[in-house]
């Protein structure tokens, strides 16, 4: 038996991937494409308005949204996105940085880095002062 080079594997496994993610997004397109042909017959049988067959036809996507805010943590949380995302999410600001301490006989410590202060209107930031002058916008509440 010969072992199958290693290049290979990956490329295969690159393949497989690509073919995967292909499959969900195809299910995805029938699965809403089967909701839109079924809308008369949800209505009249459960009574459902617009609005009731629009929460049938997005309830995914908070959980969509979840799932991309926590992919962009995981793939870009040494490149300095975080504060940015969390700010475009509006999410905590004000939550301490922590940093971890390991000990000489291997115990891992929890500690506050830094303790962060941020109001309602740091989501925004200041407008260029000259760009305010020159254009006659007004300044973001609180700069």
């Amino acid at each position: 038996m010969t072992a199958e080079p290693i290049t290979a594997r990956r490329g295969y496994i690159r393949w497989l991937i690509c073919a995967l993610l292909f499959a969900i997004v195809a299910l995805n397109y029938i699965d809403r494409q089967v909701l839109s042909v079924l809308k008369p017959d949800l209505q009249k049988m459960y009574g459902w308005s617009e609005s009731g067959y629009a929460d049938v036809a997005f309830a995914s996507k908070d959980i969509a949204i979840s799932e991309i805010m926590d992919e962009r943590f995981k793939e870009l949380c040494f490149e300095g996105f975080r504060f940015w995302d969390l700010r475009r999410w509006k999410l905590n600001l004000t939550e301490a940085a922590k940093g971890v301490s390991i000990s000489s006989s291997n115990v891992y410590t929890i500690s506050t880095i830094e303790n962060r202060q941020y109001t309602d209107n740091m989501y925004y930031g200041p407008l260029p002062y000259n760009d305010v002058l020159k254009e006659n916008l007004v300044q973001n509440t609180g700069w």
